[in-house]
């Protein structure tokens, strides 16, 4: 039944391969002794052929080898498996996880042979895929913390060029043009809360009073902070300014704060600005 298989099936190619597989299960089968450590195989790979995977119904369907016959008989698959149908990179990740077996030895060739399928197998069936899809969440969120750490490692102390900081420039430019308001403020609650309870490095202040400094605000702009400054209040403690909401000012006045912000000038010390 295999044979009819092996040779009508468009799975299969017609090829030297294929006359060579069947020749090798042939003598197989028709050995009458096979002494010392064998293998089973199922002539029609189970992977691609599930109906004949249960030995004891398809009796058929099952091949004494030996460990050197059966890396053959698998490795002989590979290219009598049409390249263009997923059976081709199941048959190159059974060769490849051949490896795998504590009881077959190879020699150094063969392994390199079995683990570069295998690898190829791997990058098939990972194509497209997520790392949540590949590895589940807890995972996924582990390898994504070890790659970043990985990658802030080869990163540091890197200069970029002009030309990259001008690339990346333009690149986030056009990124958060194309990002639905929705999105706009889903990454702006995560930045939030990340930074909350965050001390702002050293020549924070320092760094964006130079890049504000001299810069002129656009109409909108300015109706923006117009619009968030309404219905706001500065009050002051322990030589700290903050900006609070107009209805909270009896609730932070009872707990110590002063209406109005604390400014400094050159020779002076912090005066009241209500």
């Amino acid at each position: 039944m295999y044979k009819n298989i092996l040779k009508n099936d468009p799975l299969f190619k017609d090829n030297k391969y294929t006359k060579i597989y069947i020749s090798l299960i042939e003598r197989s089968i028709n050995r009458k002794d096979l002494s010392g450590y064998c293998e089973v195989h199922h002539i029609l790979p189970k992977c691609i052929f599930p109906q004949y995977k249960n030995l004891s119904v398809s009796e058929w369907n099952a091949a004494k080898l030996t460990a050197r016959e059966h890396f053959i008989a698998h490795k002989l698959l590979i290219k009598i498996v049409d390249e263009n149908t997923n059976a081709y990179y199941k048959m190159i990740s059974a060769f490849g996880a051949m490896v795998r077996s504590k009881k077959r030895f190879l020699s150094s060739r063969e392994y390199d042979e079995c683990r570069r399928a295998f690898a190829k197998a791997l990058s098939f069936k990972r194509k497209g895929k997520t790392y949540e899809e590949i590895y589940g969440e807890k995972t996924a969120i582990r390898l994504k913390r070890m790659k970043s750490k990985k990658q802030g490692e080869i990163n540091a102390g890197r200069k970029h060029s002009v030309n990259s900081i001008e690339k990346n420039r333009k690149s986030n430019i056009l990124y958060r043009e194309n990002l639905s308001e929705e999105k706009k403020k889903e990454i702006s609650n995560k930045i939030s809360v990340a930074n909350k309870g965050k001390k702002k490095p050293g020549g924070f202040a320092e760094k964006i009073s130079k890049v504000q400094k001299g810069r002129i605000k656009s109409e909108e702009e300015k109706s923006k902070l117009g619009a968030a400054s309404r219905g706001t209040v500065f009050v002051n403690k322990d030589g700290k300014n903050t900006k609070i909401k107009m209805h909270l000012l009896d609730e932070y006045i009872n707990n110590g704060w002063k209406k109005g912000m604390l400014t400094k000038r050159k020779g002076h010390k912090n005066e009241i600005n209500n």
